[in-house]
């Protein structure tokens, strides 16, 4: 397995994981709206944060940069330039 191949499927994990933890944190939010007891709303929302914090945002810098090696590696232009 060559360098490409890992990198491409790490990109491909971390699009898939922050795809996933966008749709579950919307979920929830969406479950937070619907509820009228504040105590639910709270938990919710934690709930809400803790998948942002855990899933979306670290793994949506990882494709990120994953996705800038990848376009390095072949020589494809960055930014559309």
């Amino acid at each position: 397995m060559n360098w490409y191949l890992t990198i491409k499927f790490i990109h491909i994990i971390a699009v898939t994981i922050t795809i996933g933890g966008m749709f579950a944190r919307q979920l929830v939010r969406g479950f937070a709206k619907k509820s009228d007891d504040v105590k639910v709303v709270t938990s919710l929302t934690r709930v809400a944060v803790r998948i942002d914090r855990a899933m979306v945002i670290p793994w949506s810098n990882i494709m990120i940069v994953m996705g800038i090696i990848l376009a390095v590696m072949q020589k494809w232009p960055i930014f559309g330039f």
